[in-house]
């Protein structure tokens, strides 16, 4: 399982605020909407490329085998 909660990352010229997901084990999801909506930021920072903005010491990601 993936669970993000309260997601921000601020990369200047692009912000991703506030985004809480969760991907149950066996589930597909897909990542949808217009160009510049943080899609591929979303999937970056997941994957380790951007640092996500700390609140109050919050781990924003857990990931579950």
């Amino acid at each position: 399982m993936i669970r993000i909660e309260d997601l921000t990352v601020d990369l200047a010229e692009f912000i991703l605020k506030d985004v809480n997901l969760e991907i149950k084990r066996g589930e597909y999801f897909v990542v949808l909407g217009p160009t510049g909506s943080g899609k591929s930021v979303l999937l970056e920072t997941i994957a380790g490329l951007y640092q996500a903005k700390q609140k109050n010491g919050h781990n924003y990601y857990s990931y579950y085998s």
